[in-house]
C-alpha cells in the first residue's frame, strides 16, 4: 500500500524506520538520561552481561547506540587481549556520538547495518550482545528475524545474550516500579529531550515485552538451546542467553 501526498505517491514509513529516526533525536542526551532514570543502575546491569564474555573474543553488539556495552567489555580485557568488538547500530546519529564519547580503540569498529541484515559472513562471531534493544526489535516486528540473523552470523557454541528492562514480579516490586515510570522517567525525559521526548514509548514497550517462557520460545525457534534468563535488581531487568546449537 502507498499513500498519496499533495499529488505525491509516497511510500508508507514502517514501524522500525519511525524508531530509528526517535533514537536518532535523542542521540545527544541520550547517556544522561539513561544515567539519570536508572539512578545509575544501567551501569551495573551492563557489567553483569560484560562479565560473561571471554576476553579476546569477536563479539557483536547489536544496536549499540552511543557504544557504552562495547566499552565496558573492552575495559575489562585490558590492553593486548586481542578480539575485538563490531557496534552496529542503524542510527548514524547514535555511532557518531559514541565516537566522540568513548576512547579511541583499535579494537573497536562501527558499522551502520540493521540486525534482520547484518552484512556479516556465517560464523564470524564468538558472541551476540545487545543491551536495552529487544523490546525495540519486538516493537518493530523484527524479533524473529534478528534472532534468525544472530544465529548465522555465530559460530557452533556462539552466544546470544540480551539484556533488557522488563517488569518485575513481586507485587511490591511491580507497585514501586509502576510509580518510577509514571514519574521519574517522563520527568527526566521531559527535562533532558523537551520536544523529543517520546512520550510513553518507553513505559510501553516494557509492559509489552514478552514473558521469559516467550523470549525462550524465540531463541529455540531459531535454533539456539541452553537458554536461560537471569533476573537483575529484583526483576526491573533481565539477561536473556542462549548457545548456537552445532
Amino acid at each position: 500500500m502507498v499513500f498519496c501526498t499533495g499529488g505525491r505517491v509516497t511510500e508508507p514509513v514502517s514501524t522500525g524506520e519511525r524508531i530509528r529516526e526517535m533514537f536518532s533525536g535523542l542521540a545527544p542526551e541520550y547517556d544522561r538520561f539513561n544515567a539519570w532514570a536508572s539512578l545509575g543502575l544501567h551501569r551495573f546491569w551492563r557489567r553483569a552481561l560484560a562479565g560473561q564474555i571471554h576476553a579476546g573474543s569477536r563479539v557483536l553488539d547489536l544496536g549499540a547506540g552511543t557504544g557504552a556495552l562495547g566499552a565496558e567489555i573492552l575495559s575489562r580485557w585490558g590492553k593486548g587481549s586481542g578480539g575485538g568488538v563490531t557496534a552496529v547500530d542503524f542510527s548514524l546519529e547514535m555511532l557518531t556520538r559514541g565516537r566522540r564519547n568513548n576512547p579511541p580503540d583499535d579494537r573497536l569498529s562501527a558499522v551502520q547495518a540493521r540486525g534482520e541484515s547484518l552484512p556479516f559472513a556465517a560464523g564470524r562471531f564468538d558472541f551476540v550482545v545487545s543491551a536495552f534493544v529487544l523490546r525495540n526489535l519486538q516493537r518493530a516486528g523484527v524479533l524473529e528475524a534478528v534472532f534468525r540473523e544472530a544465529y548465522r552470523v555465530l559460530r557452533p557454541s556462539g552466544r546470544l545474550i540480551f539484556l533488557d528492562l522488563r517488569s518485575p514480579e513481586g507485587t511490591l516490586m511491580k507497585w514501586g516500579h509502576r510509580i518510577y515510570l509514571n514519574t521519574m522517567v517522563p520527568a527526566v525525559g521531559r527535562v533532558l529531550f523537551r520536544d523529543r521526548w517520546p512520550g510513553d514509548y518507553l513505559k510501553d514497550t516494557i509492559r509489552e515485552l514478552l514473558s521469559e517462557d516467550r523470549i525462550r520460545e524465540r531463541f529455540e525457534s531459531a535454533g539456539f538451546g541452553q537458554v536461560r534468563g537471569q533476573p537483575l535488581w529484583g526483576g526491573v531487568a533481565g539477561l536473556f542467553d542462549g548457545e548456537k546449537a552445532c
